[in-house]
């Protein structure tokens, strides 16, 4: 199952359904509205992703890159993405 995490609702419904379409695979979104950083890692453990495609910037001032350390740990890939060019070099280093 892959995970679509975002804090945008209209990128949920916007990106959903071509990925499952093109990736012929589930793809679960999931909408960010301002839990800590510490609970959505958990809240993302619990529903057991193979696949994350995380934003960058999300509700509450939590950036992306900071929740793919413990995603990783827990055996899930995570893919970050973000409009902000400077994020890339982020999520590199996470």
């Amino acid at each position: 199952m892959i995970l679509l995490l975002d804090d945008s609702e209209e990128t949920l419904a916007v990106f959903t359904g071509p990925l499952a379409l093109g990736l012929h695979t589930d793809v679960h979104p999931l909408l960010h509205e301002g839990s800590s950083a510490a609970e959505l890692v958990q809240q993302v453990i619990l529903m057991k992703p193979t696949w994350v495609l995380l934003d960058g910037n999300l509700a509450s001032g939590v950036q992306g890159p900071e929740l793919v350390p413990p995603m990783v740990d827990a055996g899930i890939q995570v893919i970050g993405f973000s409009s902000a060019a400077w994020m890339s070099e982020q999520f590199l280093h996470a």
